[in-house]
């Protein structure tokens, strides 16, 4: 699969646009998870939220949508 989840919209990966309001353009930080999906079906989802979590936390990113982990694995599934 070659998409993205960009601020909460599930897009094709070669349409993804960086803008210049972007956190990780103005300061050079983010985070990002790369899933591995086996027969259709992602693995270990629970690490992986546990590290983004962690990450946001070290780096004082909240979320706009306190649901957004729920988001993410709605769309991966």
């Amino acid at each position: 699969m070659n998409k993205v989840i960009y601020n909460g919209a599930l897009m094709d990966r070669a349409s993804g646009v960086v803008s210049s309001e972007n956190r990780a353009f103005l300061f050079g930080d983010g985070v990002f998870e790369s899933i591995r999906v086996i027969d259709g079906r992602p693995c270990f989802m629970d690490n992986h939220f546990n590290r983004l979590k962690m990450g946001l936390e070290v780096l004082s990113i909240v979320p706009k949508n306190p649901d957004v982990f729920d988001q993410i694995e709605k769309d991966i599934l």
